[in-house]
């Protein structure tokens, strides 16, 4: 059996906290690598390996705007793009309108993309804090 799930010790999770926007109602659980290997042995799965890896996500836009929501910065970046006391993740949204010239905007989202490109997630990964965890398992034989 192969198993793909998010990693909750993962570094991007650590640094935003609990509060990101990618933690879904609809997942009944998040697992470390612990408790996941914990959860297939009680189940009858033998672990044959557990990874942490990069998720497959070109930019992840919600993690830059998390982290920029709690700088200093984001009250530089609202002024900058004319957006007021709203919020800096209304960008992430459709049909958002600021009142700013359009070049200030595609400058803010190359930023963003130059600072989440150089984020080490293939190092992390190596670490056990990537983005997503995957296990190779496979039940047990009966005693």
């Amino acid at each position: 059996m192969h198993v793909a799930v998010p990693n909750w010790r993962a570094a991007k999770r650590l640094l935003a906290g609990a509060d990101i926007p990618w933690i879904f109602a609809e997942h009944i659980s998040y697992f470390t690598a612990r408790s996941l290997a914990d959860a297939l042995r009680r189940a009858g799965f033998e672990l044959l390996e557990c990874r942490s890896l990069p998720m497959v996500c070109d930019v992840d836009y919600r993690f830059a705007v998390v982290v920029l929501e709690r700088t200093p910065f984001d009250a530089v970046v609202r002024r900058f793009l004319c957006m007021g006391e709203r919020r800096i993740g209304e960008l992430l949204t459709d049909h958002v309108q600021i009142a700013c010239p359009t070049w200030r905007l595609r400058l803010v989202i190359a930023a963003a993309r130059v600072c989440l490109r150089a984020w080490p997630e293939g190092l992390f990964s190596a670490l056990g804090f990537g983005e997503e965890l995957r296990v190779t398992a496979r039940r047990c034989a009966p005693s």
